[in-house]
């Protein structure tokens, strides 16, 4: 880590140059409306590993510049340009929404997956891209694209229960908007789908002017002020061709929080954060798909709260699973610490007031 930090801090030193660190510019120049040449220098931004010394850097040193790519030896911070050798890649597999239906597409070839009135929500390919999962009338679907069969996932969606679709406190403050309310998540082997229901009845309703049309009109939807009930969260995993759910106790559900889920990379494990509704505490559990059993592996306490962040950038799995790189700003600073998979601290690898 400290030769990774080296090195990028010679590139951006690099590229901003020390003798231009202090630059005159034209009155010209700053009201163009463009951004002067040189006015900063962006950041490099890191694109992947190609091994366990080398990463690749995506930079574009001026807005107007085209994007070029860099290979950096973490350990030397030695810079060389990026040759690619062309691959001829398989046909894309997707999985898309038209007229409120499903289609499947493989290179040219179509089919169509579903065709009703209702309208099915975050198609969502499995990892293998064998089936796809998706949401209808707030059930969970999945379909085998091998055979083209429908299984359905969950039976008892209504207008206030929502299976795999999240609620809007869920999808605004804690999911965010890009997920488009999506609420389940596919296991690394392709056979279980971890997925939260939630419960919106005891929710007020609290409505919404929308400016559409000629005189708008009035939208409700469930959103809690402050002192009112949370929406009751569980989660539970179902395997893609149906079955009992398999739910995990977390006790009183309108109590606490969930947040984004990770599965560990063999799928044994999925790594739950839980916080409770002062939202100064939080949580992370290891819970077992086949049983729900869960082992709390990490805990924070801070004087103000805690931001209920994605899984991607709180925890990332090392070592095929026995190890997890974990990110908090509990010492006021958001730094990086090393634990292994159970929980037990093996070292601080970052720390400072930065």
């Amino acid at each position: 880590m400290k030769h990774l930090f080296t090195g990028l801090m010679a590139f951006f030193l690099m590229g901003a140059g020390s003798a231009d660190a202090q630059k005159t510019f034209t009155r010209e120049e700053l009201l163009s409306g463009r951004t002067p040449r040189g006015f900063y220098e962006n950041l490099p931004r890191i694109s992947e590993w190609q091994n366990d010394d080398r990463l690749i850097l995506n930079t574009k040193p001026h807005p107007d510049s085209s994007s070029r790519e860099l290979v950096m030896d973490v350990k030397t911070g030695q810079l060389s340009p990026l040759i690619r050798t062309m691959v001829m890649p398989e046909p894309n597999v997707l999985v898309y929404s038209k007229k409120n239906d499903l289609f499947w597409r493989k290179g040219n070839e179509e089919k169509r997956l579903t065709n009703d009135e209702a309208e099915e929500k975050n198609p969502t390919l499995s990892p293998d891209k064998s089936k796809v999962a998706f949401t209808k009338d707030n059930n969970l679907y999945c379909i085998d694209l091998s055979t083209l069969k429908t299984i359905q996932l969950t039976n008892d969606g209504t207008q206030t229960i929502l299976n795999g679709f999240a609620t809007w406190v869920y999808w605004e403050e804690i999911f965010g908007r890009a997920t488009r309310y999506r609420a389940f998540w596919w296991s690394p082997d392709n056979q279980t789908i971890a997925y939260m229901h939630f419960d919106e009845n005891k929710i007020p309703m609290f409505p919404l002017y929308a400016a559409d049309g000629s005189h708008g009109s009035i939208e409700e939807t469930r959103y809690p002020k402050a002192g009112d009930p949370n929406p009751a969260v569980k989660l539970g995993f179902v395997k893609y061709d149906g079955g009992t759910t398999t739910w995990v106790d977390f006790g009183e559900e309108t109590s606490h929080q969930l947040g984004w889920p990770k599965w560990t990379p063999a799928g044994d494990q999925l790594y739950v954060q839980w916080q409770n509704r002062g939202q100064d505490t939080l949580q992370m559990y290891a819970v077992n798909p086949k049983n729900g059993q869960k082992t709390k592996v990490y805990e924070e306490t801070q004087k103000t709260w805690i931001d209920l962040s994605e899984a991607d950038s709180r925890i990332e799995f090392l070592n095929d699973g026995k190890d997890m790189l974990i990110q908090s700003d509990k010492t006021g600073w958001n730094h990086l610490y090393l634990y292994s998979a159970d929980g037990k601290l093996k070292s601080t690898i970052t720390s400072g007031k930065y």
